[in-house]
């Protein structure tokens, strides 16, 4: 959630202060599918395992499938992959860890498979992405 706070002034004093409150991702669907993303979200950094989500909110795995998928727009294993690099995204900004480590802190191999996800869904390479930080 994001918050602005606007101060109203008369030309002289300060009069009041105006927040505006913005949440960033809001579901507001199904609760089945909000509790697989929840689920998704607390073990991103577990090998993905479809049918684990399936269970934890009473569903069978292609009903889940296919309902996660009308319902957000992605399947599940794509949402687990952005939920990923979206952390490590977030690891790669301490510049006090190498890319490698940062790789293995969120259970990926540096040199695999999910730096070319990482690249797909960022448009850079960790490399890259990291020197684009401030």
């Amino acid at each position: 959630m994001d918050l602005y706070f606007l101060p109203i002034w008369d030309g002289v004093n300060f009069v009041c202060t105006i927040c505006f409150f913005t949440v960033k991702s809001v579901y507001k669907g199904r609760a089945d599918i909000a509790e697989a993303k929840k689920y998704i979200d607390q073990r991103w950094q577990d090998e993905f395992d479809p049918d684990a989500v399936a269970k934890s909110v009473n569903l069978s795995p292609a009903h889940l499938r296919a309902l996660f998928k009308q319902h957000t727009g992605m399947t599940m294993n794509d949402y687990y992959k952005k939920v990923k690099v979206e952390r490590i995204k977030e690891k790669l900004a301490d510049r006090s860890l190498s890319i490698a480590e940062v790789f293995n802190a969120c259970g990926e191999d540096s040199r695999g498979a999910f730096v070319r996800t990482f690249k797909d869904l960022t448009g850079k390479t960790p490399k890259e992405y990291r020197s684009g930080l401030k």
